[in-house]
């Protein structure tokens, strides 16, 4: 008998790899999108970008060995996804059995298998904050070895030198234990800000840290600018004109354009041709600008972040698919129906990638099919704004975190989503998937506390 619930246990401790293997399996080799499919194109021609980051440009490289195959790298996000996502969900102050009830579910979901076969650096972005919350977490509840979590928190580094802002989050992060003169975590911030060094030796000149970081400056100041100028009731000197004709010609910013895409906002102005930097001609007129006309600017940003924003102070990101049921299905869209941005990537973007064997069909569509369900939501399932709010309950209530402690467990949190409102690079779930992880781990506990409450 004692031998049969033994074996019980260990089949559903064993059962969130099976899941893993699931997804692996049935969406072999991974799904690749367009930004990384444009990555492959350059390595293969020879070229070199700090453009996703020069640490994860070397990583892309070497697990796809030179981009020929994805297969690898696609397992090595999911796996390194599943330690994430179980380390966080074993750092929570409730049974195993519910740990591993959770895990379960979590691994059961195309949030896990589809988002973690896809090959992206924010699957490592998304793991280092995860990391980071845990260990805190675990600091706080006291439960694991000093060691250990050092350990974890300097992987948690190495995975956010992958990003452009992973470095930020992570110096954020090591600050109040530099503050307290730990060593330990001056010498962590050190080897990750020499590996991100290091990474861009063998980078093409425009594409290093420090060709592609001014650039990326001067172009959100020409963004914001953009936004602001392009309005009726913004008036221009003859001398402020001047400024901006540098960069593009007068036409191109009166252009009007939607401000919620930065893309699109700089299509216009074709930031790609310009060799200018900034000047401080420029600063000022983007100053006077931005306090003249604070409303727009501000507006831009949300507009841009709307993923990172809580409601119910700020709107929901866009769906996946038209809403507006008067449309006829499909009109203007891919056969995936996809007319905004989705959470979950289902397609393989490179005919060079896309090497499937017949005998996995069946598989790839019985996994795809609840991704396809949870596209039709995708402006609920990549609001990492909204899934704030259970967490917060939940280390609130659950966990019983003072202010002090809230702000420490949850700063590599506040620091992505505040980074991203004041970036605004585009209203993406992928962005803010360590929130979403977290959030809908943190509903289902509350839940399934709820409804056992309620069977008693």
């Amino acid at each position: 008998m004692l031998l049969f619930v033994r074996l019980k246990v260990y089949k559903k401790k064993m059962l969130p790899f099976g899941l893993l293997a699931f997804w692996y399996v049935s969406l072999f080799p991974g799904r690749i999108g367009y930004d990384y499919v444009k990555l492959a194109e350059m390595i293969r021609d020879g070229e070199s970008t700090a453009w996703w980051g020069a640490t994860y440009f070397w990583f892309y490289k070497l697990f796809t060995f030179n981009a020929q195959s994805i297969f690898l790298i696609s397992l090595v996000g999911l796996l390194v996804l599943f330690h994430s996502l179980k380390y966080f969900i074993y750092s929570l102050p409730i049974s195993d059995s519910k740990r591993n009830q959770i895990l379960i579910i979590m691994t059961t979901t195309p949030l896990f298998g589809v988002f973690g076969v896809t090959v992206s650096h924010d699957i490592f972005q998304c793991a280092g904050v995860i990391l980071l919350v845990s260990v805190r977490l675990r600091i706080y509840l006291n439960v694991d070895s000093e060691l250990l979590m050092r350990k974890i928190i300097l992987l948690s580094g190495i995975y956010l030198t992958t990003t452009q802002i992973g470095l930020v989050i992570y110096g954020v992060f090591l600050l109040s234990f530099i503050l307290r003169k730990k060593l330990w975590a001056i010498f962590f911030l050190f080897i990750t800000v020499l590996i991100s060094a290091f990474a861009n030796f063998g980078i093409d000149s425009n594409g290093t840290a420090k060709e592609f970081l001014p650039g990326t400056l001067r172009n959100l100041i020409l963004i914001d600018l953009k936004c602001i100028v392009q309005h009726a009731d913004v008036q221009l000197s003859n001398d402020e004109w001047k400024v901006l004709e540098v960069y593009a010609p007068r036409e191109a910013w009166l252009t009007e354009t939607t401000c919620s895409n930065p893309d699109v906002l700089a299509a216009p102005l074709k930031l790609s041709q310009v060799s200018i930097g900034s000047t401080p001609q420029l600063f000022r007129l983007f100053i006077k600008l931005a306090f003249s006309e604070p409303a727009i600017p501000l507006m831009s940003h949300i507009q841009r972040s709307r993923v990172a924003l809580p409601p119910p102070f700020f709107q929901p990101p866009s769906n996946q698919v038209d809403l507006d049921i008067d449309v006829p299905v499909g009109k203007g869209t891919n056969t995936a129906l996809q007319s905004g941005p989705g959470i979950l990537h289902i397609s393989i973007d490179d005919s060079k990638y896309d090497k499937r064997p017949k005998l996995l069909k069946p598989l790839e569509a019985i996994a795809l099919l609840p991704a396809f369900f949870f596209n039709q939501s995708s402006w609920l399932w990549s609001w990492g704004g909204f899934w704030l709010w259970p967490l917060l309950i939940f280390f609130i209530k659950g966990c019983r975190l003072n202010t002090r402690n809230l702000i420490l467990i949850g700063l590599p949190i506040l620091t992505l989503h505040t980074l991203l409102f004041l970036i605004g690079p585009s209203s993406l779930g992928r962005y803010v998937m360590a929130s979403i992880y977290m959030g809908v781990i943190a509903a289902f506990i509350q839940i399934s506390a709820y409804f056992s409450q309620a069977k008693l």
